[in-house]
């Protein structure tokens, strides 16, 4: 999702919005990594016997479609909602649409590209 969050970005620099940076890279860097979800299932008495890290694209014809798409709604959109104060919320998400918007214009839709991480284990004995 990383052209997402640089849109997204963008859009609180432009707007003078700088002090909810921080909070959008804590939501973006919040996900686990391999490594951190491998120590997990080891520290609960498993084996991690395959890793397997890929990735998915969800094509989008705009913005609009984007925030509106219910994997959008039901996995993704409260964590950005919160992000910013709800006094700024309504400015950022109407300018971040039209962002998306006219870039998905521009490259004839707009891309989001989704990390997917696959881990098998065994009991360990």
């Amino acid at each position: 999702m990383r052209g997402f969050y640089e849109v997204y970005s963008r859009i609180l620099r432009t707007l003078g919005l700088d002090k909810y940076l921080e909070k959008l890279s804590k939501n973006e860097d919040h996900r686990g990594t391999a490594e951190s979800f491998g120590k997990l299932i080891e520290e609960s008495g498993f084996h991690l016997s395959k890793t397997v890290l890929n990735q998915f694209q969800f094509r989008f014809w705009d913005g609009s479609a984007l925030l509106k798409h219910f994997l959008t709604r039901i996995g993704f959109l409260e964590g950005w909602r919160t992000v910013v104060d709800p006094a700024d919320e309504m400015l950022v998400f109407k300018t971040l649409e039209e962002s998306l918007n006219s870039l998905a214009q521009e490259q004839g839709s707009f891309t989001l590209t989704i990390p997917m991480l696959y881990l098998e284990a065994r009991k360990k004995r």
